[in-house]
């Protein structure tokens, strides 16, 4: 029985993109695969470098039975060992965020790497498969460990390994590449400048600059160009996603937006469709500032505005909002007016009818569903309210939307 499930197991972990090794406690170099990284910039991968990088597991410390080792070398890059009556298995490597430019370059600061190893660890990070979810691994490990064992509940075990004393490294240009650095700079200078027109929703100006060669023209040494291309497309979702969220998006939106851009990366088929991606997700993450940044109101204004787009289903009024924000309704209505140029209804009003268009847009249901989805159960209110905010009525504008 144990075959079968390892057997599965193995080809699920495989579907993931993470490489698996047989191996026995302790855990030895030939154990973690690390890609060649070590060999290439230690010149060798042998028990002293192994032990300077790599947590120590001490089997004399754990029970081996009910526990998971979630493990994280002093490159940032990850591995679980799940320990069997056989010895353990060791899965990795596999990154749970992809380093942008300036965190690779505190990495390699850190370790004192020399600056001609830049250019490779960039590479090297490419190539190592991105889970932005982890939690994922760690809950089949531990089904898994109690099909096979029937022992209680595991325990995740973190170890993380830091850095201790100097580390010797090949020659591979002793001295920074001056031009190299400056080259990543310049590149950590535009980074900013795109970030900052996202979180201004300056669509025009966010293209200019992620869609540009600098961002696009990536050398990939992975065997597998569309793994590298997703790769850096989950690196460009997260720093889309900070970006926005310095515009003061709500967190909550932008983890939708973040989630479902990360699975449309996945299901990602051909080169050919990364270009028209990053372009949707540029667009996307600006679109978000527009509609729900609250940069330029006060906090209390903010927290009614988010409160509102938040729970646009519900039936909303004055009162309740003055309610969430601690605040007296006359001031909170005054206060609102002068900040927004809207009455709190008015934007109550125009929030539920932006949702109603978003729902149109994605052919979701009858207008009686998006209707009672905005928090609008009388569906003759709901068409009048549609045509006051959007100068046609649902009908109109879905003919409009569908062609």
């Amino acid at each position: 029985m144990n075959s079968i499930y390892m057997d599965f197991s193995r080809s699920y972990l495989d579907h993931l993109g993470l490489l698996v090794r047989d191996t026995t406690f302790p855990l030895s170099p030939e154990a973690v695969n690390d890609k060649g990284l070590r060999s290439t910039i230690f010149g060798k991968y042998d028990d002293e470098i192994f032990s300077k990088t790599f947590p120590e597991i001490d089997p004399g410390k754990y029970d081996l039975s009910d526990c998971i080792f979630a493990v994280r070398d002093i490159f940032s890059v990850e591995y679980v060992v799940f320990p069997v009556k056989e010895g353990a298995i060791v899965i990795g490597p596999f990154l749970t965020q992809i380093p942008d430019t300036m965190t690779i370059m505190q990495i390699m600061s850190a370790l004192a790497i020399p600056g001609g190893f830049t250019n490779y660890f960039q590479q090297f990070y490419t190539t190592v498969p991105c889970l932005l979810d982890s939690s994922m691994i760690y809950s089949f490990i531990t089904v898994l460990q109690k099909s096979m064992n029937g022992t209680r509940e595991s325990r995740i075990v973190t170890l993380e390994k830091i850095p201790e004393g100097k580390l010797e490294y090949v020659n591979a240009d002793s001295s920074p590449d001056e031009n190299l650095y400056h080259s990543l700079e310049q590149r950590y200078e535009k980074e900013s400048e795109g970030m900052d027109c996202i979180a201004r929703g300056d669509v025009e100006g966010a293209e200019k600059i992620f869609v540009s060669p600098m961002f696009t023209r990536m050398e990939h040494r992975s065997s597998d160009a569309l793994r590298s291309e997703k790769n850096f497309m989950i690196v460009a979702n997260t720093i889309y996603r900070k970006a926005a969220e310095a515009g003061k998006v709500h967190p909550i939106y932008l983890d939708r937006l973040s989630r479902q851009y990360s699975q449309l990366i996945e299901n990602i088929s051909g080169v050919d469709e990364i270009a028209p991606m990053s372009k949707k997700m540029i667009r996307g993450y600006c679109m978000l500032v527009k509609t729900h940044s609250t940069s330029s109101y006060s906090p209390m204004i903010a927290h009614a505005m988010n409160f509102i787009s938040l729970n646009i289903s519900d039936e909303m009024n004055l009162s309740k909002v003055a309610e969430i924000c601690n605040a007296n309704k006359s001031y909170l209505s005054s206060q609102f007016k002068k900040e927004t140029g809207m009455t709190i209804t008015d934007f109550i009003n125009s929030k539920k009818i932006d949702h109603a268009v978003f729902m149109i847009n994605a052919q979701s249901g009858s207008f009686s569903e998006i209707a009672a989805a905005c928090g609008i159960s009388d569906i003759t209110y709901f068409t009048r309210l549609f045509k006051k905010y959007k100068g046609m009525s649902p009908s109109e504008y879905r003919a409009l939307v569908t062609g």
